[in-house]
């Protein structure tokens, strides 16, 4: 009756350590999406900065309203007509100061992916367009821009903010 009795309690403690185990792989894999935006928008911006290739670089976001593709972000560089100071979106429209079209030549992009158990649920845009834009030579962004994530089917999130000022936290 005993040894029932302490495999029963040892039962209900590994059932309620195992509850807690869950949700700390869960907040680990949101955190691990964030660190993974966070030094693709570094990587963006250090490029931007040193001028790689000679041309700007940006991060493009696609949120959970944009069917197939959602969750997905791109690092992507390119150069419009007569201005090296923009950037060229994946798509082929120029984002950025300026207007013009892009040379499919000049066009660069690294696709990746969020966890599954992550999603992108909301970026800030510009006219419409999800992308952090890094200027050349400074590294800075147009604007404020703010990209949260959260745990699917759950309220954790965690908020990505890139300050007009070029920080990244």
């Amino acid at each position: 009756m005993e040894l029932v009795l302490v495999i029963a309690i040892l039962g209900i403690i590994a059932g309620l350590g195992m509850g807690s185990y869950a949700n700390f792989l869960r907040q680990g894999s949101l955190d691990s999406a964030a660190n993974e935006i966070v030094a693709t928008l570094r990587k963006a911006q250090t490029n931007s900065q040193a001028s790689s290739d000679g041309y700007g670089w940006a991060v493009h976001f696609d949120d959970m309203n944009q069917g197939s593709d959602a969750n997905r972000y791109i690092i992507y560089r390119g150069v419009c007509t007569g201005d090296g100071t923009t950037v060229c979106r994946v798509n082929g429209r120029c984002t950025g100061i300026g207007d013009g079209t892009c040379s499919s030549s000049t066009i660069n992009e690294e696709v990746s992916f969020v966890n599954s158990s992550v999603e992108i649920s909301s970026v800030t845009s510009v006219n419409g367009y999800p992308d952090v834009i890094f200027t050349r030579p400074t590294g800075k962004p147009q604007q404020n821009f703010d990209i949260t994530i959260q745990l699917k089917g759950g309220s954790q999130q965690k908020t990505i903010n890139v300050s007009a000022l070029g920080k990244i936290e």
